[in-house]
């Protein structure tokens, strides 16, 4: 992925996630899916990669953001990876929106999308 799709894919799907209508189009069990394992970097699995290529592909990540990005995301990604585990995907949508934990998730998407905007 370039420097410039990584930007913008994340993003789009933080600005995705930080807006109600945007979140049902992608869903409780795709947006977990999409953060952890096609867009953020940090959270890849390093020794499923040749000796060197998880440490490059990470300074190129690193590259594309901001120090505020970067910390907007990594606060994102802890909340997220916090609740991943217990959260219930297989429930009404009305009800996975009216969660605690759904709607705390989608204001950190909100604060990293803020950080992008400045």
């Amino acid at each position: 992925m370039s420097e410039v799709n990584y930007r913008a894919s994340i993003f789009h799907y933080l600005e995705g996630m930080s807006d109600l209508k945007n979140q049902s189009e992608i869903g409780a069990v795709e947006a977990f899916c999409i953060w952890f394992d096609d867009l953020y970097y940090p959270c890849f699995d390093s020794s499923v990669y040749n000796h060197g290529v998880y440490e490059e592909g990470l300074e190129i990540f690193r590259s594309c953001f901001s120090e505020e990005e970067l910390k907007a995301m990594s606060n994102y990604h802890n909340f997220i990876d916090s609740i991943v585990d217990e959260f219930v995907v297989e429930r009404d949508w009305p009800e996975i929106q009216n969660d605690p934990n759904w709607i705390q998730l989608t204001e950190e998407a909100k604060i990293a999308v803020n950080a992008f905007n400045q």
